[in-house]
């Protein structure tokens, strides 16, 4: 038989359940668990904001000189928790609560001119990165590559990051295909 503390002397407030048998405990807020420990101390926090996007097979000419959101995942595979926070249509994602975010971001480019290529998360601008990795090529001819960027950002509710890049040149492509987008809320 489960036992219930009720958190609150009036209103709806918070509640904290345990089930006897199983040993789980289920912390809630208006009626929905907020936080579920099991009975092997295991965590989870069922509406902690969370995405996974991925893209679709197509090939776009970058932009350049630009800081521009990745193309590609309007169409392609999503799958999130804790509310619609990611926009595929500009590679974005807006935080819905204050706290520390992990994002992860992988995109395949051609580069078949000489220049550079950025990869980048930028905060609430796309010309603002606060991580990015580079690549160049220095000689004639086609070259692929596939940028992996991963990095954490302390955000406040409504702040929005963007997976971008930055071309030199025209001539480079993202191919869509080969890339994913994802973050989760640590706390």
């Amino acid at each position: 038989m489960a036992s219930s503390i009720n958190a609150s002397t009036s209103g709806p407030g918070g509640v904290i359940t345990t089930a006897d048998n199983s040993g789980i405990l289920n912390i809630q807020t208006a009626n929905t668990n907020a936080l579920v420990i099991n009975g092997s101390q295991q965590i989870t926090a069922p509406s902690n904001p969370a995405f996974f996007a991925t893209g679709t097979s197509s090939v776009v000419s970058t932009v350049a000189n630009a800081w521009t959101s990745i193309p590609g995942f309007s169409g392609g595979a999503l799958s999130q928790k804790g509310g619609s926070n990611f926009n595929a249509t500009n590679a974005s994602f807006t935080a819905p609560v204050t706290g520390w975010y992990q994002f992860n971001g992988t995109v395949a480019f051609s580069i078949t001119s000489l220049g550079q290529v950025y990869i980048g998360l930028g905060k609430n601008l796309l010309s603002s990165t606060f991580a990015e990795a580079t690549f160049e090529n220095k000689s004639a001819g086609s070259i692929a590559y596939e940028a992996v960027i991963s990095g954490c950002l302390n955000l406040t509710a409504g702040d929005v990051v963007y997976l971008a890049y930055f071309s030199t040149s025209t001539s480079n492509q993202v191919n869509t295909r080969a890339q994913y987008f994802s973050g989760f809320l640590i706390g």
